[in-house]
């Protein structure tokens, strides 16, 4: 209902929740409030992006194409590594406030 009223209305719309993938979705920005004191305001993408820490993508194909870990682990930046088991992957990362299109 909300997504709706957000696409048809010109209108503010304010949220208040605990939940941070409920305020992803549906808000263009989230400000965060500890005791009263205003701690972040921003866009759900670039406070995600502020958090350090790793991010791990796991990929699985029925037939692994050839040299796909390689260039995995050579061709993408912030890749720290690539392990694989079978025609399971699992790609480690670095978080950073960089974010990349893929095509």
């Amino acid at each position: 209902m909300l997504q709706k009223i957000k696409r048809e209305r010109d209108l503010t719309i304010l949220i208040t929740t605990h939940y941070m993938d409920e305020a992803d979705k549906l808000c263009d920005r989230i400000a965060i409030v500890d005791h009263g004191e205003l701690k972040a305001l921003d866009s759900p993408i670039k406070l995600k992006a502020s958090i350090p820490g790793k991010n791990t993508l796991e990929v699985s194909f029925s037939a692994t194409p050839p040299g796909w870990a390689a260039a995995c682990s050579s061709g993408l930046p912030g890749v720290e590594s690539v392990t694989g088991e079978d025609h399971v992957f699992r790609i480690a990362t670095q978080a950073t406030a960089r974010r990349r299109r893929w095509r």
